[in-house]
């Protein structure tokens, strides 16, 4: 989202016409961006990173934008696997 307060739970997703496309599942504020992050389902086509959308909170439409999964890159090592005995 576009402001800095969260999208929560049952909010509704527009798309850039104003059409309920899809509704939040969760949403906070991230305490490493602080940022409004929120998740949510929309239809196959509108879920393209990038894609402009609005959630309604309060009657106003807020901006929002889809984002590409995790929202911070993680920066922690992972041990690769051992390779499987022939």
């Amino acid at each position: 989202l576009t402001s800095t307060a969260p999208a929560r739970e049952h909010m509704e997703i527009q798309d850039e016409a104003g059409k309920k496309v899809g509704e939040v599942t969760s949403g906070t504020v991230s305490p490493v961006t602080k940022a409004s992050i929120s998740m949510g389902y929309v239809p196959l086509e509108l879920s393209k990173v990038g894609t402009k959308l609005h959630v309604m909170r309060n009657g106003k439409q807020i901006p929002a934008v889809v984002a590409a999964l995790p929202f911070v890159p993680t920066r922690y090592y992972k041990t690769p696997k051992a390779a499987a005995p022939k």
